[in-house]
């Protein structure tokens, strides 16, 4: 892991292979290391960089004299951190591939720095804001996380990441994840949780979008639901969508050998 000092942190990345560039950015609340299957397939022909976003994995909320005034993290400044990131690594334009909340990233970076995508693969995430039911439970969550830690975080997220047959046979792959949400800062979860529950309806923005794009869906994910991709797919001008048979939320997990081939056919023709 290499560090990059941006802005008030320290952003902690990998970054591996020569080639056209491809940003990957992990899900909540978990870290680069999700990507670990396409970070060993992808970069025999891309360059791919794979970071712990602000407060995830290694990466702080803040640092240095900072720490003492923890600033809540917002999707859009997230997407400034890796915009930052691309500058210190002298790299114009990316492929940026978001799963879930580094989804809603991806359209903040879009927003942000469309010049600077070759292309936009949204993974397992929506373009709508969250209903009140949704938006409920984040701030409870964020309440929960800042009283009592996350001790049961992990217990009530996994069995809706993973589709119920990858449950019992990825085994390595859940404890993987158990093992990452455990680890994740409070402090984190809290402000993550707050930001996603805040964040923009993003759907309209989709008929605006005019690079070449990607939705990869799981047939089993409960959080997003495959239908309501295909659905944002097709505001999108010429995106392309594909369904993961077998996966849930956690396709690149999941399924990784469909999801690299699914992508690496996809960058052939968009690069």
């Amino acid at each position: 892991m290499e560090t990059a000092r941006i802005d008030q942190t320290e952003v902690h990345f990998l970054d591996k292979g020569q080639g056209p560039a491809i940003l990957f950015v992990h899900g909540f609340p978990l870290d680069h290391s999700m990507w670990h299957h396409q970070i060993d397939a992808l970069s025999s022909n891309h360059r791919v960089i794979t970071p712990d976003l602000p407060g995830f994995g290694l990466s702080p909320l803040v640092s240095g004299s900072h720490q003492i005034e923890l600033t809540p993290l917002s999707l859009a400044g997230i997407a400034k951190t890796l915009g930052g990131l691309l500058d210190h690594l002298i790299i114009d334009k990316v492929s940026f591939c978001g799963l879930s909340m580094g989804g809603y990233v991806g359209w903040q970076f879009w927003k942000l720095f469309p010049d600077r995508l070759d292309s936009l693969i949204a993974s397992n995430t929506r373009a709508a804001a969250d209903n009140e039911t949704v938006m409920r439970a984040r701030r409870i969550n964020a309440q929960n996380a800042r009283a009592e830690g996350i001790p049961k975080l992990a217990d009530d997220m996994i069995p809706r990441l993973f589709s119920k047959t990858n449950l019992e046979n990825k085994k390595e792959e859940v404890d993987r994840i158990r093992k990452i949400i455990s680890q994740t800062n409070p402090e984190t979860v809290a402000q993550a949780s707050l930001a996603m529950a805040e964040r923009p309806d993003a759907t309209p923005w989709l008929s605006e979008i005019r690079v070449p794009t990607l939705f990869i869906a799981g047939s089993e994910d409960i959080i997003t639901p495959s239908a309501e991709m295909r659905a944002n797919a097709e505001q999108v001008s010429g995106a392309k969508f594909a369904e993961i048979q077998g996966a849930g939320h956690m396709s690149p997990m999941e399924q990784p050998q469909e999801f690299n081939r699914i992508l690496s056919e996809f960058l052939g023709t968009a690069c």
